[in-house]
C-alpha cells in the first residue's frame, strides 16, 4: 500500500513537471492594436480663385434705318479671360456617390472691333466706312449642381468627378450703334464712338468637371478645380434684334479645402 502511494506521488509530480515547464517554454504573444482607419469625409467645402476662358468669340449684325437707307454695323466681341470667384461644398451620401453645389461668379472685360457702313445724307449707294473699337465689360454668376463620384487616389490625394445642370445670369455690354464725326460735304466719317449698353439674361445649361484634393491636415487641404460649364444665351442689343452667345465656359481654379 504504501509502495502504491508513493508510485503515484512519483507520477504527480512528474506531470506537474512537464506541464511547468512547457508553460515557461511557451514564449509570450503580444498583440498589436490594430490602426483606427479614417473613413471619408462626409461633408467638404471649397473656396477658390481663378479664370475662366470664354466659350470662344462672337461676332454681331446689326442693320439700321439712317438716311432714307440701311447703315450696316459689324461688331466683333472679344473673348477674353475673366476674374472667377468660386464656393462650393459636396456631401457624400452613399460609399463614393455624392451631390455637390458651387456658385461661381466671373468679372472681365475686352475690346470689340467695330465695322460701319453709314449712308451719305445726300447722295444713294454712296456709304462710308468708319471703323473703331469700344471697351466692353461682362459679368457672370452662375449655380452648378453635380452628381459626384469621389476616388481615393492615395493616403492624402482625392479626385472628385461631377456633372449636372447649371443656372448662369449673364449680363454683357453690346453695342446698340455707332456715332460718326462728319462735316459738309460730308463725303467722308470718321468713328466717334459706340454706343452701348448692359444686356441681362439667364440660362440653364450644364457642367462637367474634376475636382483634386491634397490633404494636409484630417480637415484642411489645398485644392484644384477644373470644370467646363454652357449655357446658350440671347441677349436683346435692339427692338427686333438678339444676340446669341455662350454663357460659361473654361473654370481653372485653386483654393483651400475644410473637411469634415
Amino acid at each position: 500500500m504504501t509502495g502504491r502511494r508513493t508510485a503515484i506521488a512519483c507520477c504527480l509530480a512528474g506531470v506537474l513537471a512537464t506541464v511547468g515547464t512547457a508553460h515557461a517554454q511557451t514564449p509570450t504573444t503580444t498583440r498589436r492594436p490594430v490602426p483606427h482607419k479614417q473613413g471619408e469625409p462626409r461633408v467638404t467645402l471649397t473656396f477658390s480663385g481663378g479664370v475662366e476662358s470664354t466659350a470662344g468669340s462672337v461676332a454681331d449684325h446689326i442693320a439700321i434705318d439712317r438716311n432714307v437707307e440701311t447703315e450696316t454695323i459689324d461688331v466683333k466681341y472679344p473673348s477674353t479671360p475673366g476674374l472667377l470667384i468660386d464656393v462650393g461644398g459636396r456631401a457624400r451620401v452613399w460609399k463614393r456617390l455624392g451631390f455637390g453645389v458651387a456658385v461661381s461668379h466671373v468679372t472681365g472685360s475686352g475690346t470689340a472691333d467695330i465695322t460701319a457702313s453709314v449712308p451719305h445724307p445726300f447722295f444713294f449707294n454712296q456709304p462710308r466706312t468708319v471703323t473703331g473699337q469700344a471697351d466692353l465689360s461682362r459679368e457672370e454668376t452662375g449655380i452648378h449642381v453635380q452628381v459626384q463620384y469621389s476616388i481615393r487616389a492615395s493616403k492624402n490625394v482625392q479626385v472628385v468627378l461631377g456633372a449636372g445642370p447649371s443656372r448662369i445670369k449673364l449680363t454683357q455690354d453690346v453695342v446698340t450703334e455707332v456715332s460718326v464725326n462728319e462735316t459738309y460735304p460730308y463725303d467722308t466719317a470718321t468713328f466717334r464712338d459706340a454706343v452701348t449698353k448692359g444686356a441681362s439674361t439667364s440660362v440653364t445649361g450644364f457642367n462637367a468637371g474634376v475636382d483634386v484634393t491634397w490633404s494636409l491636415t484630417r480637415n484642411v487641404g489645398f485644392g484644384g478645380l477644373f470644370r467646363y460649364a454652357r449655357a446658350d444665351a440671347d441677349l436683346d442689343v435692339r427692338t427686333d434684334h438678339t444676340l446669341t452667345m455662350k454663357a460659361g465656359g473654361v473654370h481653372a481654379a485653386a483654393g483651400v479645402r475644410f473637411a469634415f
